[in-house]
C-alpha cells in the first residue's frame, strides 16, 4: 500500500464518529478488540471505557470457561489464563503481567490467584493469608488495588458485581463473626459499609462462586441448628441494586450442601442434587 492508499484509509477511519466506531467495535470479538486498541489513541481511548466493557460482555452471550493455569516451576509474576468458549470451542489465551504494568500496586511477586468475574473484569487475590484483593480490566490492563477496610482481617469474597444505581464495581465480603462488608472498586477508594448478615450461611468464592440472573446474586447456603445439632440447606440471594439478602425456596432436601449445586438454565435459576447411586436430579 502507498502513502495515497494510507492516506485514504486514515481519512476514511476518521470520517465515522465516535458513536459509529464503538458499535462497530462492539461486534468484534474480544481478540479482535484488543488488536484494534493499537490502531489509534482513539481506538484505544474508546475501548477503555468501562462503559463499552460492560456493553461489550452483554453482547458476548456465549457460554465462557475461564480457567487459570497454575505452572510448577514459573516464579515469575505471570498470571496465564484461557477462555474457552462453548460453542464454537475455541481457546484464547490471556497472558498479563501485573509487575509490568504501570497501574499495578502490589507487591514485586504477588502470586495472585484468580477468584472472581464480572462483565469482563477480574478480581484476584494474594495467595498470603490475609492478604490484598485487586481488579484488573485485561484489556486495558489497568489494575485497581482494593484498600483493607477497619477490620483487622480482609475477609473471604463471596461476590463481585456491578452496582447499577452508582454505575460502579464492587466487591461482596464476609468478616468472621462481623457479617458482610461491600466495598466499592474504584482508584483511590475506601468506600467500606457493613451490610449485615443473611440467616444462612454462603460460600466464598474460592468454594464456589454464585450464579448472578436478573440482578441477583445467588448461592447454595445453609444453617447450622446447635439445639438440635442439624444443618438446613437454603437459596440465599443478594440483591445487587437494594444490595439486601433474601431466601428462596427449594425443594426440600436433607442432602449434604456440597451435593447441591446452583446453575442457570435458560434464563432462569436451577437446582442440581447430586444422589448417593450416581443420578442427578434437575429442578
Amino acid at each position: 500500500m502507498n502513502d495515497d492508499e494510507d492516506e485514504e484509509v486514515m481519512q476514511g477511519r476518521e470520517s465515522f464518529s465516535p458513536d459509529v466506531l464503538t458499535q462497530i467495535l462492539l461486534r468484534l470479538p474480544a481478540r479482535s478488540v484488543r488488536r484494534f486498541r493499537c490502531v489509534s489513541k482513539l481506538f484505544f481511548s474508546l475501548t477503555s471505557d468501562p462503559s463499552f466493557v460492560y456493553s461489550h460482555a452483554l453482547r458476548n452471550t456465549n457460554p465462557l470457561l475461564l480457567i487459570q493455569a497454575q505452572p510448577l516451576y514459573d516464579l515469575t509474576d505471570s498470571i496465564v489464563l484461557y477462555l474457552f468458549d462453548a460453542f464454537s470451542h475455541g481457546v484464547d489465551e490471556i497472558a498479563l503481567s501485573p509487575t509490568k504494568t504501570k497501574s499495578f500496586p502490589g507487591n514485586e511477586n504477588p502470586n495472585l490467584k484468580l477468584l472472581a468475574s464480572c462483565n469482563g473484569f477480574l478480581c484476584f487475590r494474594e495467595s498470603a493469608p490475609n492478604s490484598n484483593y485487586y481488579v484488573t480490566n485485561p484489556i486495558t490492563k489497568d489494575w485497581v488495588f482494593v484498600p483493607k477496610s477497619d477490620n483487622s482481617e480482609m475477609g473471604s469474597l463471596c461476590g463481585f458485581y456491578l452496582h447499577y444505581p452508582a454505575g460502579d464495581y464492587r466487591l461482596l465480603l464476609t468478616i468472621a463473626g462481623l457479617g458482610f462488608e461491600v466495598c466499592t472498586v474504584a482508584i483511590d477508594s475506601d468506600s467500606w459499609r457493613r451490610i449485615g448478615w443473611p440467616d444462612y450461611n454462603v460460600p466464598s468464592c474460592s468454594i464456589a462462586c454464585p450464579v448472578l440472573l436478573h440482578g441477583c446474586l445467588h448461592w447454595m447456603g445453609s444453617k447450622y441448628d446447635a439445639f438440635t445439632s442439624s444443618t438446613t440447606n437454603g437459596i440465599v440471594a443478594f440483591d445487587t441494586q437494594l444490595e439486601e439478602f433474601r431466601q428462596i425456596s427449594h425443594p426440600n432436601s436433607t442432602r449434604s450442601i456440597n451435593r447441591n449445586h446452583l446453575l442457570e438454565i435458560e434464563g432462569s435459576l436451577g437446582l442440581c442434587q447430586v444422589k448417593e447411586e450416581s443420578v442427578m436430579e434437575i429442578w
